[in-house]
């Protein structure tokens, strides 16, 4: 009996040393560091012929002293890049608006008309607008048959899709325009300023 006891006590004991936890086994722990959550950027510079990349330029294309002649024509161009890490969807909005220099008319009665600056721009046409290898002419409408002038061109071209604009890439828009020959005296000493907003979004 008394060895009943003892072994009942013994049990006892190794269940309670189980229960508490003391008793060893082999174990291996790794883990997994470093797991980061960072995002990319879209970071889009313009560049012209007298500027470098940066967030904006200005004068891109444009003159003055302007006259109706077929043969001067006037040309520009502006290059967007992604800087940025992520590819994104590049849009392109032309405005047009009056110029803040635009110089003061002349004092002769005949030569003194104000034009607004879409009626400037009517008569302004493009002979060249294109992205990369799209030609943005073909789909603005001539709605007076007289050449694609920019005031139709600020009409048609509105947050116009210019496609995917990779990381680190780089492409060109180029204008070339001319006064037509049909301007009369009214368009002296007037003008229009055209402001191209690109928008780059996530694509």
């Amino acid at each position: 009996m008394k060895r009943i006891l003892v072994s009942l006590m013994v049990i006892a004991l190794i269940c309670g040393l189980i229960g508490s936890g003391i008793y060893a086994t082999f174990s291996d722990s790794e883990t997994s560091s470093e797991n980061k959550f960072i995002s990319g950027t879209l970071d889009l510079k313009l560049s012209d012929a007298d500027e470098t990349l940066q967030d904006g330029v200005t004068g891109s294309i444009g003159a003055t002293g302007m006259k109706p002649d077929d043969s001067a024509t006037v040309s520009g161009w502006i290059k967007v890049k992604n800087s940025g890490s992520l590819d994104g969807t590049l849009t392109l909005t032309i405005t047009i608006s009056e110029p803040a220099d635009e110089p003061a008319e002349p004092t002769d009665p005949d030569l003194d008309t104000e034009l607004t600056a879409a009626e400037f721009a009517d008569g302004v046409i493009a002979t060249t607008l294109s992205y990369d290898t799209t030609d943005l002419l073909a789909d603005v409408t001539d709605d007076d048959a007289d050449g694609k002038d920019l005031k139709e061109i600020a009409d048609d071209i509105v947050s116009y899709d210019l496609g995917t604009l990779g990381a680190g890439a780089e492409k060109q828009l180029d204008m070339t325009v001319y006064l037509d020959d049909a301007c009369n005296n009214d368009f002296q000493a007037d003008g229009v300023e055209v402001t191209f907003t690109f928008t780059l979004a996530q694509a």
